[in-house]
């Protein structure tokens, strides 16, 4: 699972471009909660199983998302759904996919390409999780995100106690310099990934809308 502020970074853009409702947000957010409370990550995020040059990526099929809820596609809530599943699609594939290298043979074993070192799955799992705490801070103060805010929305609409319970521990801010301490994720990779994101994010927004 991604930083959730990442998503938050483009669904504030994106809600703020089309005047969403907070149900954007919640939409936004929804597949990354359903995987806190416990949910299969691969019915929560439509994954697909996409091997490369024997390197293998589970990656968001767009399309079946939009097929299995096609009737109800222009509510803002579906809209945020898909706007994630647009983000991660970006992101496990053309940035995940720059940093690492998961071995279609063995998908324990994951190649650090710019370090040409291979570690294993737990490992790029700890390390890419503590790229993401770090950069958390930054995109805060940048993007000017109301985190508390955010987190009393969701505690209010959530229907599921566990969820509540966790909720703080989505958003963990450290107070590291993360280009310093980071493995992968650099500054330029996140505006990047934020510009392509709110561009693809809009424009499977606009074919819906005007449909």
């Amino acid at each position: 699972m991604g930083s959730l502020v990442m998503h938050l970074c483009v669904a504030n853009k994106l809600k703020n471009k089309y005047k969403f409702s907070d149900k954007f947000i919640i939409g936004e957010l929804m597949p990354d909660l359903l995987k806190l409370a416990g949910k299969d990550k691969s019915i929560t995020h439509y994954l697909e199983e996409v091997i490369e040059q024997s390197s293998v990526k589970h990656l968001p099929n767009i399309l079946m998302y939009e097929k299995i809820n096609e009737n109800s596609l222009k509510d803002e809530k579906t809209l945020g759904y898909l706007s994630h599943l647009v983000q991660d699609k970006i992101w496990f594939d053309k940035y995940i996919g720059k940093y690492a290298k998961t071995d279609a043979n063995d998908v324990s074993r994951v190649e650090y390409l710019e370090y040409n070192i291979t570690k294993s799955d737990k490992e790029f799992s700890k390390d890419i999780s503590n790229d993401y705490e770090n950069i958390n801070k930054y995109l805060v103060k940048k993007y000017d995100l109301d985190l508390d805010r955010l987190k009393n929305t969701l505690k209010q609409i959530s229907p599921d106690d566990e969820i509540k319970q966790k909720i703080d521990k989505l958003f963990i801010i450290n107070n590291s310099d993360f280009e310093k301490e980071n493995i992968f994720i650099t500054k330029k990779d996140l505006e990047d990934y934020i510009n392509e994101s709110v561009k693809k994010s809009s424009a499977e927004i606009d074919k819906i809308l005007e449909l």
